[in-house]
This record gives structure tokens, sequence and C-alpha cells, in this order.
């Protein structure tokens, strides 16, 4: 697989886990990640069932992370932004408006497909 192909992979990939960011901060859920990182570095032999269990242990305990309107739009810009460089069409053809989280993810995974051919 030549360097290029390999970069747009990369590109994808990353543009993946920015839709995930994205929605898991515009959902308003309470967000663990903070607390998935401190356990996995101080713990580095707990099982990933241990960890779902703490998890569901502490659910609802936090408040949820609350964005304000401008930083969800700049959220938004930001996802779209990087789905027009990685030649991703984030809106609807027919509307004109995002096409949502889940269907963005499917088209991110069409766009690798396409591009390891």
């Amino acid at each position: 697989m030549s360097e290029d192909i390999q970069s747009k992979l990369d590109s994808l990939d990353k543009l993946k886990e920015l839709c995930d960011y994205t929605e898991k901060q515009m959902s308003g859920e309470q967000n663990d990640d903070n607390l998935v990182k401190f356990l996995e570095t101080e713990y580095p032999k707990i099982s990933k069932a241990v960890v779902k269990v703490i998890l569901k242990s502490v659910s609802g305990k936090k408040d949820s992370s609350k964005l304000s309107a401008d930083e969800k739009k700049t959220l938004e810009n930001q996802l779209i932004g990087n789905c027009y460089i990685n030649d991703v069409n984030p809106m609807d053809t027919k509307t004109g408006k995002f096409v949502g989280f889940t269907k963005l993810k499917h088209k991110i995974a069409q766009r690798k497909l396409s591009v390891k051919k």
C-alpha cells in the first residue's frame, strides 16, 4: 500500500474519531473519558469488563457536559470542514442539511473502502 493511500486512510480514521467526539459532546451525555484514561494508566491489568462495571456504577453521578450554542456550532463546522477535506459529503443532497452522525459514519466507512481499492 502506498504512503498516499495510507495517509488518506489515517485521515479518514481521524475524521471518524472527530465524528465520535462531536457526537458525544453535542449529545450532552456524561463524559467519562478522563476516568477511563485514569483507570487504564493506574490499573493497566484491569479488564474491559471491570471498566464497564465501574462506568455503569458512576453513570448519572456527574453533571453532563453542556455546550453553548457557539461551541456546538464551532464543533459542527469543524466536523463539516474536515469531511469536505476528506471528500466525504456531510450534507443531504436533497435537503442540504447535515445527514446525522450515524449516516456520516457510514459514509466515512464507504470512503475508506473506496480508497483501499
